[in-house]
């Protein structure tokens, strides 16, 4: 329906200007000189449409608002204020860049950018079709790296871990016993229900409710602390942990919602709720995505973000569970982390170990797991431009074969065969540098909305910096295709006799 819709769209201003022809007109006029005017109005819109995006996403500071401004209204006026943009902006790099390009090319000094301010509306919608590839990648990749940088790199996970489904208590005496554990601390991982995060009427995600004992984790884990900073506040939350009916929350729940310490927190299960007072905001250790990587939740199917931080007691009083889901380790300095790794899964290899690594192994894993899925996706990207590299093809198709008469004019008074075929593929490049310029844009735009997005209804902090190695491919790859494309027609081209391109004028 979508396809069928933007077709009829798309031919309709053709298809009304044609009716409005008449046949003296028609047969008399090849071509009409494009307004200033018109080019400055197109310059308006787009320039109107990308302001509009940026204005829903930046100025309020309600996410819920945000996230439907942006879906409704935002996301279309970005791309379509881009795609008018590509026609003004193939008009500027006519005057900008031809004149280098005539110079590279050994052109006359004017032919390329009248040709193109000639007909920039057929160049530049070429071009906005190519972009959407090019920002795809810039997107993907910009947005991949502040993961692993702001976020999986800021995660401070454990020196080791031990991941099951039946560890009990016994379980975590045998891994003490295990030469090169230091101290461990028994962790239980529970989803609860909260609306702190995500987009309401269309997204339900839970929460982990982290549950240890107070004194043993506070020995081995590094937190972060954003509340309290002082050495007295931490262990007023330390004790009132260790009281009951408290909890320390991630940094997320600050960011997305304003909590904080002295601020009272709800969680639910099973349709149980219980109020905890917060004592403390920290940057999460990263228990809970190590839960979820190797899914040892009871509930599988929960769709699981960030974490609160509560006493064992408490998972027993309110939520009547004593389950252990992980055991942390500590492991002694200079040890050979594979080494005492090895020994820990055979020690605990009948309750039902789902996993058992060093932290920094499990980052690897993650980066690795990224980086894959950012490479796979990419592939998104490559062949989006390969369509458009179609396009491309059959746009310098069409106009080599509309100036047939002109190419043979241009031959006739002297200019070699390669005049005309390198006429072409300077076209083909400009075309190129205007997705270039457009798709980068386009994909940083797109990830400054996504993370501002990211922070209202997450919590979660990125920042951008784009990635000049990604975008340097995005570009080659847009330029590749876009030369392909034009080879085959100005090799045709160059190869036709005089009198054939000047025998087209009488059809």
């Amino acid at each position: 329906g979508g396809a069928l819709f933007c077709g009829l769209l798309g031919a309709a201003y053709p298809a009304w200007r044609t009716a409005r022809v008449s046949p003296l007109e028609g047969l008399a006029a090849r071509s009409r000189p494009v307004r200033t005017r018109t080019l400055l109005v197109f310059l308006g819109i787009a320039l109107g449409l990308i302001a509009l995006e940026l204005c829903i996403v930046f100025i309020p500071d309600d996410g819920q608002f945000i996230f439907w401004g942006y879906a409704t209204t935002g996301l279309p006026s970005m791309f379509v204020g881009y795609f008018l943009l590509s026609v003004p902006l193939i008009a500027g790099l006519s005057r900008v860049i031809s004149p280098l390009l005539s110079v590279i090319f050994g052109l006359p000094a004017h032919m390329l950018g009248r040709t193109l301010r000639a007909t920039p509306y057929r160049y530049g919608f070429t071009a906005g079709a190519m972009m959407t590839g090019v920002a795809i990648m810039v997107a993907l990749w910009t947005q991949g790296g502040a993961i692993m940088r702001d976020w999986l790199g800021k995660l401070d996970f454990p020196d080791a871990f031990v991941t099951g489904l039946a560890l009990t208590p016994q379980s975590q005496a045998t891994i003490e016993r295990v030469p090169g554990v230091v101290a461990t601390s028994a962790i239980t991982l529970l989803p609860v229900e909260t609306d702190a995060f995500g987009v309401q009427g269309l997204q339900k995600y839970t929460s982990s409710f982290i549950a240890f004992e107070p004194d043993a984790f506070f020995k081995m884990a590094n937190l972060t602390w954003v509340q309290p900073t002082d050495a007295q506040g931490r262990e007023r939350a330390r004790t009132r942990l260790n009281e009951g009916g408290a909890i320390i929350v991630a940094r997320e729940f600050q960011n997305a919602k304003g909590l904080g310490v002295g601020d009272t927190f709800t969680v639910s299960k099973e349709g149980k709720s219980f109020d905890f007072e917060i004592v403390g905001v920290v940057t999460s250790p990263g228990l809970d995505l190590v839960s979820q990587f190797f899914h040892t939740s009871d509930e599988f199917t929960e769709q699981a973000i960030h974490a609160v931080f509560g006493s064992r007691a408490d998972l027993k009083a309110k939520f009547g569970s004593e389950a252990i889901s992980m055991i942390q380790l500590d492991l002694a300095p200079g040890s050979d982390d594979e080494a005492v790794m090895s020994d820990v899964r055979e020690a605990v290899f009948d309750a039902g170990i789902i996993a058992a690594g060093s932290g920094r192994q499990f980052r690897k894993d993650i980066e690795g797991f990224l980086r894959g899925s950012l490479a796979v996706s990419s592939s998104i990207a490559v062949f989006a431009m390969l369509v458009a590299g179609f396009g491309v093809a059959n746009i310098i198709i069409a106009g080599v074969h509309a100036r047939r008469y002109e190419f043979g004019v241009l031959r006739a008074v002297g200019g070699e065969r390669g005049l005309v075929a390198r006429l072409v593929l300077a076209e083909a490049i400009l075309i190129a540098l205007n997705s270039m310029i457009l798709g980068t844009a386009l994909g940083l735009q797109g990830v400054l909305s996504a993370q501002r997005l990211d922070y209202f209804l997450f919590g979660i902090e990125l920042t951008v910096k784009p990635p000049v190695f990604a975008i340097s491919v995005a570009c080659a790859i847009a330029l590749g295709f876009s030369l392909a494309a034009a080879v085959p027609a100005a090799l045709s081209v160059s190869r036709r006799p005089v009198r054939e391109l000047l025998a087209t004028v009488k059809g």
